[in-house]
């Protein structure tokens, strides 16, 4: 996606360029289906490097979402059909990324026995990521269109009532597209920006913005905290701080 464009560009087959940087002489990539221009870019470089290159499928794996909570896994190859929950794992995009974390787990270990893969499953913790951090509040870090509009999709899907939000961006350039993105999500009962400058969240800014988004709230009322790295760490410092008085 345009992510740090200050660093990879301004155009995606650039920023697929400086990602592919990574694609070492000989080494298998394993990559996920891209745009058009961005798949150009890694074949060419796998090419050049003599990389053998496999553009991944989910085929071989079931995902159910569960409430936007986790994600349950079924093995379709399995033979007893065992299935696992990947804790604390959501989103319509997590699919795709925990099929090439086991993708890549394959090609560097080799054949290994289903319960090892069942095991690593159960263990996943995505701090940042759709995490739950208080009772029907949500934080996660989308921070570019992209992840904005699976971010959107993922609530779009599991929360059906209504939605209050904090959002920041630090990338300044996409603020207002992913701001309107935000806006247009059915359901949003109030929402509010926090000003990020550089990497500097306003803490007297956001504790205000915070409680007045968990003030007065019903269980059919899901709050998000989304946006920036900052913005996310400074809500779990908060909560962390003061978790005794933050009342449900």
């Amino acid at each position: 996606s345009m992510d740090h464009m200050e660093f990879l560009g301004e155009s995606l087959d650039k920023i697929a360029y400086h990602k592919a940087g990574i694609i070492k002489e000989g080494v298998p990539v394993i990559s996920a289906k891209q745009e058009k221009q961005c798949m150009r870019v890694i074949q060419e470089e796998a090419e050049k490097k003599n990389a053998p290159l496999e553009i991944l499928s989910e085929d071989n794996l079931n995902f159910i979402e569960k409430y936007g909570k986790y994600i349950d896994f079924l093995n379709s190859s399995a033979y007893d059909k065992k299935r696992v929950t990947g804790k604390n794992v959501a989103g319509k995009f997590q699919r795709e990324n925990l099929a090439l974390a086991l993708k890549a787990a394959e090609c560097i270990l080799g054949t290994f026995e289903e319960p090892v893969i069942f095991h690593a499953l159960e263990k996943i913790r995505m701090p940042g990521r759709m995490e739950e951090v208080l009772p029907g509040v949500y934080v996660d870090v989308a921070h570019n269109i992209q992840g904005i509009e699976a971010f959107c999709a993922t609530v779009e899907e599991h929360f059906k009532g209504r939605k209050r939000i904090i959002f920041g961006a630090s990338h300044k350039n996409e603020e207002d597209h992913m701001r309107h993105i935000l806006e247009s999500m059915n359901g949003l009962e109030s929402f509010q920006t926090i000003s990020i400058n550089g990497r500097v969240v306003d803490e007297k800014e956001f504790q205000n913005a915070f409680e007045e988004m968990i003030r007065v709230k019903d269980k059919e009322t899901i709050c998000f905290v989304v946006g920036s790295f900052y913005l996310v760490g400074i809500t779990k410092q908060y909560i962390s701080r003061r978790k005794e008085y933050v009342k449900f």
